[in-house]
């Protein structure tokens, strides 16, 4: 992974963020020097409220629609890691010991890594919306799929296998576009804080699934997956709102 990152990652430039003003002193105006107490416009605070009013209202949108598809694709992802040894072990025709659970979750996800290796070169001609919204149908078809087993009593090891595979492809090419996307969207001065805003919505994600995966079987499985296709729901509707406003360069 790290020698393919070596040799096709490209950072963004850096643009030119202090502008040079022409010395008053060059010219043949008298300067003028006024004693007035006021704020320092290089102070921390002054810099950061400075940064904020350049950021408009779409721009917001698309923080909030990168966040949350952070937080959905890892509380389903770490949900399903969570649910499936303990739902495993509770359905009667599974019966999974512990270690026959971690067999499935490992075969899932070794089965989609040379999908998720085959992104890494179609990212560079795909717009990040387009694998976006790829990835989070693809992760819904399988949730409603799962819906749909759960509720014709058909759960085998196969339609949960096809389940578990499609959600987990879904969702983590997903989570490889919301950094990319934000950061493409906002001003190269803020690097910096897009890391943290997915970063943070990563950790969210990730530590709430866990929880309501390991409750699953407690509030019950319809109960279960249909939280995660309301919030991939919602998420849905901001992406739809904003698609135009989601729209970057490609690589």
């Amino acid at each position: 992974f790290w020698a393919l990152v070596a040799a096709y990652f490209e950072d963004i430039p850096q643009s030119q963020t202090i502008l040079e003003l022409q010395s008053a002193i060059d010219s043949n105006v008298p300067v003028v020097v006024i004693d007035a107490a006021g704020p320092d416009p290089d102070s921390p605070s002054s810099i950061y409220r400075a940064q904020l009013s350049l950021i408009t209202w779409s721009q917001w949108g698309v923080v909030a629609c990168m966040s949350w598809f952070a937080v959905i694709c890892f509380f389903i992802l770490g949900s399903w890691e969570a649910n499936l040894p303990v739902f495993g072990a509770a359905a009667a025709n599974l019966r999974w010991s512990p270690f026959a659970a971690g067999n499935f979750i490992a075969l899932g996800g070794i089965t989609c890594f040379p999908f998720l290796l085959a992104n890494l070169l179609a990212a560079r001609s795909t717009e990040d919306r387009k694998l976006l919204a790829f990835g989070t149908t693809m992760g819904l078809t399988g949730l409603l799929i799962f819906l749909f087993i759960l509720c014709t009593d058909k759960v085998n090891y196969g339609s949960l296998f096809a389940c578990w595979w499609t959600i987990a492809l879904g969702f983590n090419l997903a989570t490889t576009v919301t950094l990319s996307l934000l950061s493409k969207r906002l001003p190269p001065d803020w690097n910096g804080r897009t890391s943290m805003i997915i970063q943070y919505s990563n950790f969210i994600g990730r530590s709430t699934g866990t929880i309501w995966g390991g409750s699953g079987v407690s509030v019950g499985m319809l109960n279960y997956v249909g939280l995660e296709i309301a919030m991939v729901g919602i998420g849905t509707i901001l992406f739809t709102a904003l698609w135009r406003d989601l729209k970057a360069k490609t690589g």
